[in-house]
């Protein structure tokens, strides 16, 4: 993942800026997206408050969104379950 990371770290500095993130967004997932957005998206991952993403923070959100969507998962499983025993 760090040399993905160093892909999109366009200055080297290692981290990501609103900018860094924006370009890489609008280029690889081919989509239009705002600098505003960018900035929204750069407050959600920067647990440090410094304005710029790491790439441990940006694996902490990562590992926080698995752990959500398998908390989610789980759930969902135990509904359809639960559906099937009293129906």
């Amino acid at each position: 993942m760090g040399d993905k990371f160093n892909v999109l770290d366009k200055d080297g500095d290692g981290h990501l800026t609103a900018h860094e993130l924006r370009e890489a967004i609008v280029q690889l997932l081919r989509r239009e997206f705002s600098l505003q957005e960018a900035d929204q998206l750069v407050d959600m991952l920067d647990d440090d408050k410094d304005g710029k993403v790491s790439l441990s923070e940006l694996l902490h959100y990562i590992e926080k969104r698995k752990e959500s969507l398998e908390l989610e998962a789980l759930h969902v499983s135990t509904v359809v379950r639960f559906r099937h025993i009293i129906l």
